[in-house]
């Protein structure tokens, strides 16, 4: 094999490490993406599960967390079981009714469900091409493995 042959296959392989780390990096930051969109899809079941139990009991006297583990809570008193003030996007809230909020939020989790659903195609593609250069990767290592014991 010609010099300049063998220092074309070390560009390549130079390359291809680079090319799967670049494609590494990129798939963690689709996994990190995928799991945020999955806490949001589990925070918006726990508020439904929510909005279900004010329609159901009559409990006027209530804890309320202050936080999203419930570190502290507030003792506080329900007002309207009728009305409860939902988040419509950007910094605005409106009141509207519990059959409105839930609404609101399953339009919300058919969003994120979708985007759930490109995300993981994407990573799906991103692996598969992952795959491919690795197994292009381990046929020029071998080739050039083959090449210097010669």
């Amino acid at each position: 094999m010609g010099v300049e042959k063998a220092e074309e296959r070390d560009q390549r392989i130079e390359a291809l490490v680079s090319e799967l780390g670049r494609l590494e990096d990129h798939l963690r930051a689709l996994q990190q993406n995928a799991s945020i969109i999955l806490q949001e899809i589990n925070e918006i079941k726990i508020a439904k599960e929510a909005l279900e139990g004010i329609k159901k009991y009559s409990v006027e006297d209530v804890l309320i967390s202050i936080d999203r583990r419930g570190h502290v809570y507030l003792k506080g008193s329900v007002s309207s079981r009728d009305i409860v003030l939902a988040h419509i996007g950007g910094e605005y809230l409106a009141e509207v009714s519990i059959d409105d909020a839930m609404k609101i939020l399953d339009d919300k989790e058919s969003e994120l469900r979708k985007a759930l659903e490109t995300l993981n195609q994407e990573m799906n593609e991103v692996a598969q091409l992952y795959e491919r250069l690795q197994n292009t990767l381990a046929a020029l290592l071998a080739e050039r493995e083959k090449s210097s014991t010669k």
